[in-house]
């Protein structure tokens, strides 16, 4: 009779001491987790993943009538255990409508590469900024940086990321006018993105709005 007692109290905290397992591998997996995303992420090749969108027939497609600027990249990861590897790399583009009114939007596109920045995967329709803001448009439109005019240059804004990297925390990036601040859930890294755009990379779960 004991030992089917015994037998009963082990069957009936099973799942709690599985439970418990799965909380300490997952808690002691965390680092070693973050440190190889770090590497991976410090071995990707950023200016071949934009050379790659850039000389695709998806991004000419997208750039027809419109002013391309690229935004920013982000990963996707494939976790199993303690072992993680990069499932995508991903590229968010504005696409500003060419225009010199005051109010002439934009729509933002993100373009998934593979793991090897060799190819394409997708191409995924972000949304569309409603027409209340309108940066300044560069001269040059194959140029997918955007360029300041001299009469800007008194009030020049640093990109965020060179903003993170000068040792500003994140919360306190500052963004150009029309434009807003979110924190990306993988990295907790800045961005500065349209409204609009924030609200899809929210829901996404790609980013998240600063407080």
């Amino acid at each position: 009779m004991k030992y089917v007692l015994l037998l009963i109290l082990l069957v009936l905290n099973m799942p709690l001491v599985l439970a418990q397992t799965d909380q300490n591998m997952s808690s002691n997996c965390s680092s070693e987790i973050n440190s190889t995303e770090k590497y991976i992420e410090s071995s990707i090749n950023q200016s071949k993943a934009i050379l790659l969108v850039t000389n695709s027939n998806a991004y000419k497609s997208h750039a027809t009538n419109y002013y391309p600027t690229f935004n920013y990249l982000y990963y996707k990861w494939n976790t199993n255990g303690c072992n993680v590897t990069l499932s995508s790399v991903n590229l968010l583009f504005d696409f500003m409508i060419k225009s010199n009114s005051a109010s002439c939007g934009a729509k933002h596109v993100v373009f998934v590469e593979s793991s090897d920045l060799n190819s394409i995967l997708d191409v995924i329709d972000a949304g569309t900024t409603s027409p209340a803001y309108c940066p300044l448009i560069p001269s040059n439109s194959d140029n997918h940086n955007t360029t300041s005019n001299s009469h800007d240059k008194t009030n020049i804004i640093l990109s965020p990321l060179k903003q993170f990297k000068s040792n500003i925390l994140p919360k306190d990036v500052q963004c150009k006018q029309g434009f807003m601040l979110v924190l990306k859930n993988e990295d907790n890294s800045p961005a500065c993105v349209k409204p609009d755009t924030s609200k899809i990379l929210v829901e996404r779960g790609w980013a998240k709005l600063v407080q």
